[in-house]
């Protein structure tokens, strides 16, 4: 790594930084984990790092993250409840003044977890990374250390936009509800809080009206030294969908253009095949692909860069979303063209046309497709996504970022 853009003058002398999170940021299978590691394992190398997170000591991701230095401080699994259990806690969630997506992460271990931390060990910062964990360090007082707050999405606008596409009544109300809790809860966090990161500007304008006294952006990344262009522009026909498959947007994401987008495609274009590349694919997707022509679900993957060069066109048909998507970055590091929607596609500092294309119906989502595919005019997007990627997105850059962002928390 060049460590240039990381402070390194007597002035600021390394850190002593608790972070807080809900999980190992191991393997690279989600792109909160891809950001969470890319930047902890960069900062590391500057400062002392003690993670702690719902996860098992003897775990393979624990030992790794011993390797990159960073100290892992484990908690009991957090459970994970279906069937009675869940419904158990999402009607007791209707009683609580926070949001479900907050409270189901609560426990009373990782409590005392974090509070024995803090009494055994003099650290200068709390790095909270995610916005619910906050509420392990809601109760303030003058021993307590800095707070930084790393959001990775506004919660309370997903929450809005999942109701916004609810077609039966009760699920829209219960996801307003939750919207609204979660916008009291993350103003409450959030003016608590010594510092605020966000993803892009629009959700860092957001923060400071919510209350923030300071909040910075700290973009998502890629690895533009592990990401490089392929020498071939893909195979003919070949659509790629990228993403956590265990995430309601992108299994929304998916059945929308399975339904409604593939069918316009493959009516001009027969020999057009979508390609399904994620984890923890849950089985009503499962049926739902089996059953869906031209369309293939492949699941997990250990790499996913062969997908990324076989594609010829890399989709992303999100509804619903926040903060930035880093698959949109790695696609765009790999020299592929990206068709997106303007959800997909906002908060990145990218210009439609140039750098990708960004349609919203499937109508036009189809026809901006199949341009790709017959290369009509968009020659001169892949090196341009390349060349925006490196000048703005580099984790090397973000992780700079960020260490500015926990030298002001501290008061450095």
């Amino acid at each position: 790594m060049d460590s240039s853009l990381l402070s390194s003058t007597p002035a600021n002398p390394p850190l002593r930084v608790l972070v807080l999170d809900e999980e190992l940021p191991w393997p690279l299978d989600s792109g909160k984990r891809i950001r969470t590691w890319h930047l902890l394992t960069q900062l590391a190398q500057r400062h002392r790092i003690t993670l702690a997170a719902y996860g098992r000591a003897d775990s393979a991701a624990a030992r790794i993250i011993a390797q990159a230095d960073i100290e892992f401080v484990p908690v009991a699994p957090r459970r994970c409840e279906t069937g009675l259990g869940l419904y158990a806690r999402l009607a007791a969630s209707l009683a609580s003044r926070d949001p479900f997506s907050v409270s189901k992460h609560y426990r009373r271990r990782f409590q005392r977890t974090v509070n024995r931390l803090l009494a055994s060990q003099a650290f200068d910062l709390i790095h909270c990374e995610w916005t619910p964990y906050a509420q392990f360090v809601t109760a303030r007082d003058g021993k307590t250390p800095p707070v930084l707050i790393a959001t990775h999405n506004i919660e309370a606008d997903i929450l809005a936009r999942r109701a916004a596409t609810r077609s039966s009544t009760l699920p829209r109300l219960f996801f307003t509800s939750q919207a609204r809790r979660m916008e009291h809860f993350e103003r409450r966090v959030f003016s608590s809080a010594d510092a605020v990161t966000t993803v892009s500007e629009p959700d860092r304008e957001c923060a400071m009206t919510w209350g923030a006294r300071r909040a910075m952006v700290v973009a998502n990344g890629v690895d533009t030294d592990g990401i490089q262009p392929g020498a071939e522009a893909g195979r003919p026909g070949e659509i790629l969908f990228l993403g956590s498959l265990d995430w309601f947007a992108n299994i929304d994401a998916v059945e929308f253009f399975v339904r409604e987008v593939l069918p316009l495609i493959r009516r001009l274009e027969p020999s057009a095949h979508l390609q399904v590349v994620g984890r923890r694919p849950g089985g009503d997707l499962r049926k739902m692909l089996a059953g869906a022509e031209g369309a293939t679900l492949v699941g997990e993957v250990d790499d996913t860069r062969p997908w990324l060069q076989r594609a010829a066109v890399v989709a992303v048909p999100l509804r619903i979303g926040g903060g930035t998507r880093i698959k949109i970055l790695e696609a765009m590091a790999a020299g592929k063209i990206v068709v997106s929607t303007t959800i997909g596609a906002e908060g990145l500092e990218v210009i439609p046309g140039e750098h990708l294309l960004v349609a919203d119906t499937p109508e036009d989502i189809s026809q901006a497709i199949q341009r790709v595919l017959r290369r009509e005019n968009v020659d001169r997007i892949p090196a341009q996504a390349r060349a925006c990627v490196e000048e703005r997105y580099s984790w090397r850059l973000q992780a700079a970022r960020l260490e500015q962002a926990w030298l002001q928390a501290s008061g450095r």
